[in-house]
Order: structure tokens, then sequence, then C-alpha cells
């Protein structure tokens, strides 16, 4: 295949919009489909614009630079697509195939464990919240960025009412094909009434709004006096993203921000919300863990190591995690 059949089949089977600098994969001079300089932004966290680069990294056929604010510590690609941009990619299957995406993906969205798990610290902290709560209480329950919805059948099962929404209109289809409650749109234009939802996921979602800040200010905004927030998302300070840096798979273009422990807890508690409980890595116990991962991990040694770190974090010894952390916060 010649320099040229490449570019071509670039062209033909991956189309981005004209922003960002895209390239073929083999990122020759002579690929180059098209250059922009793209948009600058400053901190969402704190409003700086004082930064310094952190990472120069290349996929998706996006070449793009991950700054850190020197002010806050908040981590974010800038100069970046248009926000419009953005948005557009989600609803194209293509670039879904390709990883961007809002949606709840990998290994764990399968994981019937997990998912028990994880909905049994929900209630934990809910009910910690909620001392008056009865079993008689319908939970009302919004999955934002669901994907194809995996996480409603969960709920359902429990009783809750469910809803899920995503911008992604190839996701929301093939989740209403299998009789989730999926609406094509954003917080911002969903039809819900304020202080509506008692529980609100956001899972690997919130790096890849445009606004975070704003995101969780309408998460709030949707939520009832009590409710619980469960927000997930890369740690960028952990063992293994310090260890990996940009060659590491979340280091993406469809990641737009990137926090740490600390920033995430700022931004929770700057957009109103009370922190109830943060974890470094997953937030079920080690029986848990054990099962989640034995099923995950069928090599000795990746399961030895996990665990290990597992154990660490547990006992509140840094962030020895693959890359994820969790915050529990209420309204």
């Amino acid at each position: 295949m010649t320099r040229n059949d490449r570019s071509q089949k670039q062209r033909k089977g991956f189309r981005l919009p004209t922003s960002g600098t895209l390239r073929t994969r083999r990122s020759e001079p002579d690929d180059i489909l098209h250059v922009h300089e793209g948009e600058e932004v400053n901190c969402n966290l704190c409003g700086s614009n004082d930064f310094k680069r952190l990472y120069k990294a290349y996929n998706y056929n996006v070449e793009f630079v991950v700054v850190r604010c020197n002010k806050c510590g908040l981590a974010y690609i800038n100069p970046r697509m248009p926000a419009n941009v953005i948005e557009n990619m989600y609803s194209s299957k293509d670039t879904i195939n390709l990883g961007f995406a809002i949606s709840s993906c990998g290994p764990l969205s399968r994981n019937r464990r997990w998912h028990e798990a994880r909905f049994k610290t929900m209630m934990k902290h809910f009910k910690e919240i909620n001392p008056s709560y009865s079993p008689e209480h319908t939970i009302r329950y919004l999955d934002v960025g669901c994907g194809i919805g995996q996480t409603l059948d969960f709920a359902k099962n429990r009783g809750w009412e469910t809803h899920g929404i995503d911008i992604s209109e190839y996701v929301v289809e093939e989740g209403n094909k299998l009789g989730r409650n999926i609406l094509l749109t954003n917080l911002e234009n969903s039809p819900f009434e304020d202080e509506y939802f008692d529980i609100l996921l956001m899972s690997e979602v919130i790096e890849h709004v445009t606004d975070p800040l704003q995101e969780l200010k309408l998460a709030r905004k949707k939520m009832k006096k009590g409710g619980i927030l469960v927000v997930d998302t890369i740690n960028i300070d952990s063992f293994f993203m310090k260890f990996l840096g940009e060659n590491s798979s979340f280091v993406e273009a469809g990641h737009l921000t990137y926090f740490n422990y600390g920033t995430l807890r700022e931004m929770l508690k700057k957009a109103g919300f009370n922190i109830v409980k943060g974890y470094r890595g997953l937030e079920v116990s080690l029986g848990d863990y054990m099962e989640i991962y034995s099923t995950m991990f069928r090599k000795r040694t990746s399961f030895a190591m996990e665990m290990s770190f597992s154990i660490l974090r547990k006992i509140g010894w840094g962030d020895f995690c693959f890359g994820g952390m969790s915050y529990y916060a209420s309204k």
C-alpha cells in the first residue's frame, strides 16, 4: 500500500472535523490530513491560564498536548478542538469504536459482581445521609453518559426508577433496543425536574465533558436534598499513570480533563457538594475485589499485582491503582 493509498483509506474510514492536528497512524510528514491550532482554554477549576506542559501524545489520528495548571494542579488538553466539534463526534459509530465515547466501557461494565458491589456502596452512603430512609421509598436513579445503559438493569432489579442519558445517538439507539430507558440528551437539556433524583451516577464521564465544573453544578441541581452523586474518573497522579505517562491508554484525545484525588475533591466542593467519601481505586471490599479481579485477570502474576496494590490502597498508602478513583458526594 502506498502512502497516498493509506491517506485515502484514513479519509474514507475515519473522518474527524477540521480541528486539532490530524494524521494517519504512521504519522509521516506527508500524511498530515489537516492542521489547526484549536481553541485555547483556561483551567476549569481556578480559571488560571498559567500552566506547564505535561504530555504530548498522539492517538485516534489526533495529536494533542496535556498541560497542568501551575496554580491548582488540574490537568487538561490545551489547546483543544472546539466544544461543539467534540460533542458532535460522539454520535458517530466510527469514532465510538475508536474511543471517542461517553459510555460505561471496559471489562468492569460486564462484571456482575462489580455492579452489585457498587450498588451496595451507593445504598450504604445514601442511608448514612438519609437515616429515615424506608425500603418503601422508590429510589430515583440517573446514569449520566450511560452508553448502552448496563447499570440501568442492575438499578431496575433493585426496584429503582431508572433513567439514562447520553449524547451519542448510536449508543442510545442500541440501549433502547435492549429495553432500557435512555434519552438522547445532556444534563442541561434533559426534561427532568430539578431536585428529582436520589442517586446520580457519572462513571467515566467527567473527563470527557468540555465544562466539568458546570456539569457538576447541573448534576447537583437535578438531585434532591440528601441525594448522592457518584463520580469516577482517571487519577492522573496514580502510580501507573505516572509510570506510563503519555504512553498510558488513558491519555487520549477524548479525555479533555485529568483530575487527581485533590483536584476532583476541590471541584466537587466548588460545585456545592459535600464530600461523603473518596476512594482511590474501586470502592468495594477486599472480598469483592478478589472475586471481581479473579474473573478479570486470568494470569496469576497480574492478579497478584492488582491484589497487592488493592491492599496498599485499602490501608491508605498512596495512589496505587491502575488509574481510577471515585467520590461519593451529597447535596
